[in-house]
């Protein structure tokens, strides 16, 4: 019997155990340990490859629904769903696991196909990424010129500019040109250095932490697949980021308000857990505990999410998922211009209960494996496969429409225009060669 299978039968067990000891409903520390080490076995099993969907994935399921269930064993907040929100978990990363175990023949060692881009000049890719910087400069400078001390008070005043797009293109440039600028001269990219510098302005002075966080997780997966230093390092620096977000929670709009006190009784492993990665099985249990106030969709949120990610909000704008969600138990706090979010393992489960959950896992795998494996086929496939991968982490607290929006409205748009432009660039250089030639003769 060979290693491979010896490794899956045991990360198997361990799968199994885990449903097991849930459905004995033994203690839930036993419970999270038997969870813990199905989850490192099942990592381990795919030889920790960073850019692995299994790898990256699963950690973030655990750690965007457990908090809820270590706030309580911490007695710091009472829930009453523990057992189910771990059978949920079980199911969810259990669903990666057997299909990518099915379906992936490679694990590590991946060849990726990265070359430079073959385009007359980056010329113009930096003056878009300049471009980009000075818009993003002049909002800040209305925000801070406002008087006003939060986003949601400055997109309400009217006096800013929704860049939510502006910010996406800028990181996608961004990554474009990192990229290019390391396979190049195998060096410290300005880009590395400027991109990161504006993603932090972002996040301090207009609270966009999504974006400092996505500029980070692309550089560690540019880093990785050029220089291939050790995963421990890279490890090491994802942990730490994670300690980073509760930080720029606190910090955000830093210019703009009174910092007195703020990090008096800071803990930050505490913050973690009551933070970013609260809301997800903060929200599951509202669904969970108000079962029978509300009806099965079997599968209409999927109809919901393809329509509010396909026509544009200025046409109609369609509910998804969230919005169902807020209006339904949260209407106070739509009423101000805010929501919860929701949660991926919810939206399964409010179309097929349980088997929901391994619908909707299974969904997510199938569009994860093919770009994983179109990411090693060509420079734009794995730039896409990396800009996406922020979302994958972010819908569990969402539904898929904060995936499918993403990859129509971003993905899709900014490769077709960035192709466009390599190709006019080509067709200029082929022309003016032709030009060089006939003057020559």
């Amino acid at each position: 019997m060979g290693k491979a299978v010896l490794k899956f039968l045991f990360t198997f067990m361990l799968m199994f155990f885990t449903i097991l000891a849930n459905l004995l409903e033994l203690n839930i520390v036993s419970q999270l340990i038997i969870l813990l080490l199905f989850l490192l076995s099942g990592m381990y099993f795919f030889k920790f490859e960073i850019l692995h969907p299994f790898v990256w994935l699963s950690p973030f399921i655990i750690l965007y629904n457990i908090s809820i269930i270590i706030l309580n064993l911490l007695d710091i907040r009472d829930t009453n769903i523990s057992d189910q929100l771990i059978l949920s978990m079980t199911l969810a990363v259990g669903t990666l696991f057997l299909y990518f175990a099915i379906a992936s023949k490679t694990y590590s060692n991946l060849d990726y196909k990265i070359k430079t881009f073959d385009s007359v000049s980056p010329q113009i890719f930096k003056f878009l990424f300049v471009v980009l910087i000075l818009i993003i400069a002049v909002n800040i400078i209305l925000f801070l010129k406002s008087g006003i001390t939060t986003k949601s008070e400055l997109s309400a005043s009217g006096e800013g500019l929704n860049l939510g797009y502006i910010y996406k293109l800028f990181l996608f440039t961004t990554a474009f040109l990192l990229l290019k600028e390391i396979l190049e001269k195998k060096s410290i990219s300005l880009f590395l250095i400027s991109g990161f510098l504006v993603s932090l302005f972002i996040a301090l002075i207009l609270g966009e932490r999504d974006v400092l966080m996505t500029f980070i997780m692309l550089g560690i997966f540019i880093y990785y697949v050029t220089y291939k230093p050790p995963k421990k390092n890279l490890y090491l620096i994802g942990i730490l980021s994670l300690f980073l977000l509760p930080v720029l929670g606190h910090l955000k709009n830093v210019f703009t308000k009174d910092m007195t006190g703020m990090f008096s009784e800071y803990n930050a492993l505490l913050a973690i857990f009551n933070g970013e990665f609260l809301s997800a099985g903060r929200n599951f249990e509202t669904i969970l505990n108000t079962y029978g106030q509300w009806d099965f969709f079997y599968g209409e949120t999927i109809f919901w999410d393809l329509a509010r990610s396909i026509i544009p909000g200025f046409i109609y704008t369609f509910q998804n998922s969230i919005g169902w969600f807020n209006n339904t138990f949260h209407p106070d706090i739509v009423a101000i211009g805010r929501g919860y979010g929701f949660s991926f393992i919810a939206e399964g489960y409010i179309n097929f209960g349980y088997f929901g959950i391994v619908l909707w896992y299974l969904i997510l795998s199938i569009i994860m494996h093919f770009l994983y494996k179109k990411s090693q086929k060509s420079t734009y496939w794995f730039i896409g496969y990396i800009y996406m991968i922020p979302y994958f982490i972010y819908i569990q607290r969402g539904d898929l429409s904060n995936f499918i929006s993403p990859l129509l409205k971003q993905l899709i748009v900014f490769t077709i225009f960035f192709i466009l432009i390599n190709s006019v660039l080509k067709q200029f250089k082929r022309k003016k060669n032709i030009e060089n030639i006939n003057n020559s003769i």
